[in-house]
């Protein structure tokens, strides 16, 4: 039902987006300064991962990339910070700022920066200031599925059929953590397509913000026709989810689905 608690996998990036977002507003992180300017201890095996920015982080330019970080099958970090220290071991795979490589490892950075700027963990962090201003009351950020505990059973397609297996265990937090409804992810898609208010007029993020994240940090934005839309899809091996704004029109789409990854033919 539309209040089944369930995975939304990388639209939970466009959360780390905003989080980072609301501390950039406060004058507390800027985008264009170096990660290490706020995770001192951040590294990777380049020397160039020194140039990293807070920027190209939520673009996916900084040079980090599955190719040379195999994120699913390394070690499972337990939190924020294990995963971050594991990208001692990461080669980039390009200078920063110059490709993009879509690679979660960069919200967990992301992630990171919110709790040691906000001192805050970073489920608490999105519970006070996102979560619970914007009504979203059956809504969290997990480490792993385990930790969700009310979560619908996930399923894989095979040949036309679905079959009901438990999601693999991965590390999820910051990239693809956050678990929810479909009630409150309107809610969320609402505020996303107004000016950043929540119902009751408290100010979630200035719309300034609001629209510097349609515009590539944790979203994208394309023309479909005439029509602008500003979408982010996810995936897990069980569970696919996809939100959808049309700014023209005023309209969000949230959907979640328990089914994930297909094997059959094209």
């Amino acid at each position: 039902t539309a209040a089944t608690r369930l995975p939304i996998a990388s639209l939970s990036k466009s959360f780390t987006a905003l989080a980072v977002m609301q501390l950039v507003d406060e004058g507390r992180v800027r985008l264009d300064e170096p990660v290490r300017t706020y995770l001192p201890d951040f590294a990777v095996a380049d020397p160039r991962g020194a140039d990293i920015t807070v920027r190209q982080v939520l673009t996916h330019t900084s040079g980090l990339a599955d190719a040379t970080f195999h994120e699913k099958s390394g070690p499972l970090p337990a939190s924020l910070a294990e995963g971050v220290a594991l990208l001692r071991s990461a080669r980039l795979a390009s200078a920063p700022g110059e490709k993009e490589h879509y690679h979660n490892p960069n919200y967990w950075i992301a992630a990171r920066i919110v709790e040691v700027v906000s001192g805050r963990s970073f489920g608490e962090y999105l519970r006070e200031r996102v979560f619970l201003p914007l009504g979203m009351t059956r809504t969290s950020t997990v480490a792993t599925l385990r930790q969700a505990g009310d979560v619908a059973r996930g399923h894989v397609r095979v040949l036309g059929r679905a079959f009901a297996l438990p999601e693999p265990d991965w590390f999820l937090d910051g990239a693809s953590g956050v678990v929810t409804t479909a009630d409150d992810l309107a809610q969320w898609l609402v505020m996303q397509n107004g000016d950043g208010t929540a119902p009751d007029g408290t100010r979630v993020i200035s719309a300034e913000s609001l629209r510097a994240m349609h515009d590539g940090l944790g979203w994208r934005r394309s023309v479909s026709g005439a029509a602008t839309v500003v979408q982010h899809g996810g995936w897990l091996f069980t569970f696919t989810a996809h939100q959808m704004l049309l700014p023209d029109s005023g309209y969000g789409i949230p959907v979640i689905a328990k089914v994930g990854l297909g094997l059959a033919p094209a």
